[in-house]
């Protein structure tokens, strides 16, 4: 019979039952393509059935030449003989219905309806289907599980059906449930000409995936211009630091991708021990150089993108693939690496021809020389318990924004000690134009530095650092290779650095030197609008005497700019020491409430007791270039220095003066509200003075210290005390003490021997009869109210004053 007089037929059929009126027994009467007698007058009145008796494509027909607007598969297993490959009324799959591709094309044009939980679609039949850019698809329908339970329970692999559902190209809805894999999900996002680029990822809160195997990416994504919602991403076991390949998401830039891509992502959350949460490379598919034979394992490649400092992102444990002179890819690990040659674990199963492509494992390469650029707005990314690092991005972006970056430990632990300790929170290399709100690193170790910036241009709101430790010498929390770095504020809290930990130094804002033919070269200037330290613990003097800024090498010209800094009594960090170290030499151009933009060197803190008054004390100039010197102040005495006089000179030896005298009186300055301008040579306002040659400060007189004060009581906060109260050494006296705030003090003498043997500065005088010092101590020692009974201590406050040289800093930063 033909479709057509089929059509009028059942149409006729149709027509007579549904003048029948429906009984009591209507929803019992079989109709001849599947439903009942009261479909019709249900919720499918305008619907075909196909049965288990009829096949879908007839039933399609018959619901098109009835005029009916969707088709329904009630109940059965329906298989694809290839007689239809498009549909045009929308599909409902109802009763437990399932489809097979079986290997044909299928088009769901208009779509299709299912309950988001029924298993419709086999993983393997996904590259056969099509659906239209708003279709809703969720891992179930791949017959996916969600069953993950623990490590121990692992419940169903749901990787293939993740994998199935996440390669379509539509609005992917992820329900609530715990997804466990032991592959990478390779999210699709579609090529930037894709009329489905637009695709969006919606994640449900309670959407969780377990990677149930070690060292494989829970996740990849490449590029699309939707609005990407990720679900939690999660180890099952927390990886090694040498696990490479434990990357929560990798987002991978789409080969042959030319012009921009635009990825709008509101939410990424990684926990769970992933050696690495967020890692976004460069575009790095690349070529190789040469014929490479069947059981060859080293290949070099060419092309690759390099970040500033000329390294490649390979790295041990990586998957890659490569395009074999047969067709097809070969996967496998990147077992090490020289440069630019890989050695792969997986020898390769055949030849590969010269230009052949090397790509990151998961994607489809179009091409051997991407140009994509990337700018993304991520609204939010959260990596908790990385095992290694928190965010790495390598890749290629030009004006990425990020609202809210997060770096942290599950649980809040100690700051003393963390609970997890790894190697950096957040690297951005290679970048240009990057912005991101809010940057927050917690309760966490680390033994390289915590921030590393390289690239161009960052701009910086709220860096809040807290609950950390470092362990890596010559670190800082702020780091990099960046020329131009603007930050709003920066808060440390919390942050410990220790004698068993560091053996040179730590940094707050430690600039990194790069060859000047390298992106930025080292040169520029860091602004920092405000600076906030407070709670931070300390227990070496030299330590403590370089935590504000690093040990800047030779080869940097950056030039560190604080508008604001505040440092509260219990900051662990002050500006004295920390910008008069011998190896702070990077260019601190001012610090807005205590150094002008005209300083061109400065000491402070300098000692002016009899012990040193022989001693040539250094005044740390401007590096690089050349300056010019207006005058030299003396200010901020923390007594009067009735008898004492100095000069200032150009050698550690005394030969060469810069002042006028070697004994100018300093006798005038009776209080540290009065400045002593000391005066030049003839002349030697308009000499130029190497900024690499330091100039030398001398005490010529004796200046005698003050009387020691004897207390009669003590005792110490310990760590994380109470509020303004961290590491804090209390000293009781009989009688009023007459020392103020910033004072140096010697302490001898006393039971408690955290106390005993440092100067130690001043940070708070609750009242006349006590003061308080910064130490260390591992527990406290008496309480406010009972101290330490002292009966010998002794109290000697050693006399300081500040020295700063104006003028004019001929290196002129800003023509780079």
């Amino acid at each position: 019979m033909a479709v057509d007089s089929f059509a009028r037929l059942t149409s006729a059929r149709y027509a007579d039952l549904a003048s029948t009126a429906p009984g009591k027994g209507a929803s019992l009467i079989a109709l001849p393509f599947g439903g009942s007698l009261g479909d019709l007058g249900g919720n499918f009145r305008d619907a075909v059935f196909a049965t288990a008796t009829t096949k879908v494509e007839i039933a399609h027909a018959l619901a098109l030449a009835t005029g009916k607007a969707r088709l329904v598969i009630n109940g059965i297993n329906w298989v694809a003989d290839g007689s239809l490959t498009t549909f045009t009324i929308p599909v409902e799959f109802v009763g437990g219905a399932t489809c097979s591709a079986n290997g044909f094309a299928l088009n769901f044009t208009r779509g299709f309806r299912a309950d988001d939980y029924a298993a419709i679609f086999s993983p393997r039949d996904a590259p056969n289907i099509t659906l239209p850019r708003w279709q809703r698809l969720t891992p179930f329908h791949f017959g996916a599980k969600a069953d993950y339970v623990s490590a121990a329970s692992p419940g169903t692999d749901d990787g293939d059906a993740l994998n199935a559902w996440a390669s379509e190209l539509c609005t992917r809805v992820m329900p609530a449930g715990r997804y466990g894999t032991t592959k990478t999900i390779h999210w699709n996002g579609g090529a930037g000409g894709n009329a489905n680029a637009n695709c969006g990822i919606q994640c449900d809160p309670q959407a969780t995936i377990y990677q149930r195997t070690d060292n494989i990416p829970i996740m990849t994504a490449w590029g699309s211009r939707g609005q990407w919602d990720f679900p939690v991403l999660e180890y099952a076991n927390r990886q090694a630091a040498t696990s490479f390949s434990a990357v929560g998401l990798l987002i991978c830039p789409y080969p042959g991708q030319t012009g921009w891509y635009q990825n709008v992502i509101s939410r990424i959350l990684v926990r769970g021990g992933a050696n690495v949460g967020v890692f976004n490379p460069p575009a790095i598919s690349s070529t190789t150089t040469v014929s490479y034979a069947q059981g060859d394992s080293a290949l070099t490649v060419a092309n690759a993108q390099t970040d500033a400092m000329g390294a490649y992102p390979w790295v041990p444990g990586m998957w890659v693939q490569v395009a074999l002179a047969s067709s097809g890819w070969h996967i496998s690990r990147i077992a090490s690496v020289a440069g630019a040659v890989l050695t792969l674990a997986t020898p390769l199963p055949g030849a590969v021809n010269s230009g052949a492509a090397v790509v990151f494992a998961g994607l489809t390469p179009t091409s051997n020389f991407p140009s994509a650029m990337f700018s993304n707005t991520i609204h939010s990314i959260i990596v908790d318990e990385p095992s290694r690092y928190g965010l790495i991005d390598r890749g290629t972006g030009t004006g990425d924004a990020i609202a809210n970056l997060y770096v942290r430990a599950a649980g809040t632990g100690d700051a003393t000690s963390p609970l997890y300790t790894i190697e950096r929170a957040v690297v951005l290399s290679g970048k240009a134009a990057t912005s991101i709100a809010q940057l927050n690193v917690e309760y966490l170790g680390f033994n390289q530095d915590v921030i590393s910036l390289g690239g161009r241009h960052f701009k910086l709101g709220e860096v809040h650092i807290e609950g950390c430790r470092s362990f890596g010498n010559n670190t800082g929390l702020i780091s990099g290779t960046a020329p131009d770095i603007d930050i709003d504020l920066v808060q440390v809290e919390y942050w410990t650095a220790f004698t068993a930990d560091i053996a040179t130094a730590v940094g707050i804002l430690y600039p990194r030197a790069v060859p000047l033919t390298e992106l930025g070269s080292g040169r520029g200037q860091w602004r920092i609008r405000q600076l906030n330290t407070r709670k931070n613990l300390f227990n070496r003097a030299d330590v403590l005497g370089r935590a504000f800024v690093g040990a800047f090498p030779t080869a940097t010209l950056t030039q560190i700019r604080i508008e604001s800094w505040r440092y509260d009594r219990d900051g662990g960090m002050y500006p004295s020491g920390q910008l008069t170290s011998p190896s702070n030499k990077g260019g601190l151009v001012s610090i807005g409430n205590l150094l002008p933009p005209d300083c061109v060197g400065f000491a402070f803190d300098v000692d002016a007791s009899s012990d040193n008054a022989a001693t040539y004390q250094r005044i740390f100039t401007s590096p690089k270039g050349q300056f010019k010197v207006r005058e030299i102040l003396a200010f901020r005495p923390t007594q009067s220095l009735t008898t004492a006089t100095c000069g200032i000179f150009a050698d550690n030896t005394g030969t060469t003066l810069i002042s006028s005298v070697s004994t100018q009186a300093l006798s005038t300055l009776t209080d540290s509200g009065k400045v002593l301008s000391i005066p030049l040579v003839a002349g030697e306002a308009t000499t130029l003075r190497a900024g690499s040659s330091d100039m030398f400060f001398k005490i010529n007189a004796t200046q005698a210290k003050p009387a020691a004060v004897t207390g009669t009581s003590s005792y110490l906060t310990g760590r994380n005390g109470g509020d303004n109260n961290t590491n804090l050494g209390f000293i009781n006296f009989a009688a009023a003490h007459g020392l103020n705030v910033g004072d140096y003090v010697l302490i001898s003498g006393s039971v408690s021997s955290a106390f005993n043997g440092a100067k130690r500065k001043i940070v708070d005088v609750p009242s006349a009869n006590q003061i308080a010092v910064y130490v260390d101590s591992a527990a406290a020692v008496g309480t406010a109210a009972a101290p330490t009974p002292e009966t010998a201590i002794t109290v000697q406050r050693i006399p300081t004053l500040h020295i700063m040289v104006t003028g004019t800093d001929l290196a002129n930063f800003n023509a780079f």
